[in-house]
């Protein structure tokens, strides 16, 4: 049943009768060693299900809570998400410039600015070291120690003349895939490079008539993605691109993700469908307008709408949902937290107990612009957010609320 909530933002309004402690750095809720980061994408996981590995823990009680932990203003604009090694945030405008914060402390420590390159989509993570694609290139850094510079940079592929890198990076058995696109022949290429030598393992040349397309999404032993209304995956296997055939409509605004051996597509009817092979689509049971964001979470769909989210079983059962009369966005999930964007405000759930949840405003005292909030990913000690006027923001579980 659906049912409203009140989240109050402490950083917002501020509240009468409470102190609020914060825990010495010494003394963190969760100790953890940074773990080498063996492959993250933009969205998480290469399904695109917006799944994040962490240990973070949701702060339960009235005592706990979280807080601002630190900000970051880079007075630069952004249209990709945040990525994060086990030492860097790394975020990558639209300018030209790549940032590298410590992801601990929320220090700048190094901006590489690319001459005459442009960031709109998102790179990857692979084996600690980052793969950030302009429109045109894509760049090794192994970004292990805060003296970075140009040379830092290795550029592992460029572009033929024409074409675009079109969408996000997503790996799979250690190789890097990406659709490039010339818009004036209509032509696209779907490209499998292996990052350790640049090598082009095979490049699969394909029509494009229109420019909407989906990202790349990892489903067993094939690439899916969505263009021209169409369903496409490519074998990893027999090297081979085809069309599913049988595959639910889609438009510009379908969704596409994976978790487990279970593929879901957001189709133009509004539904959601999943297939377990690439044959047999059947419907969930969730039909519902205009969702803008979809993640899975164990045997649990999580979508968002212009009018709040849901979580819903496979089979299309409600769990819950939430009402808002503002647009929110699915940005990240992990087991113990549900992370939401509304605008500059950041909003945490409790899977394990759906009313459990609190808010994080996002905002710059030296700015009158709303920040919108573009992107969240969970790493094992904070929630990391990125604005599109370029505010990072790293969000700590360990506020200590006593009320007198």
């Amino acid at each position: 049943m659906s049912e409203k909530i009140d989240i109050s933002f402490d950083n917002e309004k501020p509240s009468g009768d409470k102190i609020i402690i914060d825990l010495p750095e010494d003394k963190p809720v969760i100790t953890s060693v940074a773990r080498v980061i063996p492959e993250l994408t933009s969205m998480g996981g290469k399904g695109l299900n917006l799944f994040y590995e962490s240990m973070l823990i949701f702060p339960t009680g009235l005592e706990s809570g979280y807080r601002l932990k630190y900000q970051v203003l880079l007075k630069d604009k952004f249209l990709n998400r945040i990525l994060y090694n086990d030492k860097f945030i790394v975020a990558a405008s639209f300018s030209g410039t790549l940032y590298f914060i410590e992801s601990d402390t929320g220090v700048l420590k190094n901006e590489i600015i690319f001459e005459g390159e442009t960031f709109e989509k998102s790179g990857l993570v692979l084996h600690n070291k980052f793969y950030i694609n302009s429109v045109s290139s894509i760049f090794e850094i192994q970004a292990i120690d805060e003296f970075l510079d140009r040379n830092s940079a290795k550029q592992i592929y460029t572009v033929t003349q024409g074409y675009y890198i079109w969408t996000d990076l997503n790996t799979s058995s250690g190789d890097v895939f990406f659709v490039e696109y010339n818009p004036e022949e209509m032509k696209a290429n779907l490209v499998q490079l292996n990052p350790d030598n640049g090598h082009v393992v095979f490049k699969q040349k394909f029509d494009m008539k229109k420019p909407e397309m989906s990202e790349l999404c990892i489903f067993k032993d094939y690439v899916i993605f969505l263009c021209d209304n169409k369903t496409f995956a490519w074998s990893l296997i027999e090297l081979k691109l085809s069309e599913i055939r049988d595959s639910p409509e889609t438009n510009k605004f379908s969704i596409l993700c994976s978790a487990g051996n279970r593929l879901f597509i957001y189709s133009s009817d509004n539904m959601i469908y999943y297939s377990d092979s690439l044959n047999d689509f059947k419907p969930t049971g969730i039909k519902r307008t205009l969702i803008n964001s979809l993640g899975v979470m164990k045997k649990f769909v999580i979508f968002s709408k212009p009018d709040g989210w849901e979580i819903v079983t496979e089979s299309g059962s409600p769990l819950y949902a939430h009402e808002d009369n503002d647009v929110n966005n699915l940005q990240a999930i992990s087991n113990n937290i549900i992370c939401l964007s509304k605008k500059n405000k950041l909003l945490m759930y409790n899977p394990e107990k759906f009313t459990e949840a609190e808010g994080i405003a996002i905002r710059s005292e030296d700015s009158t612009e709303v920040n919108e909030i573009i992107a969240a990913a969970i790493n094992d000690k904070l929630i990391l957010s990125l604005t599109k006027n370029g505010i990072v923001s790293g969000i700590s579980n360990d506020k200590l609320n006593i009320n007198v």
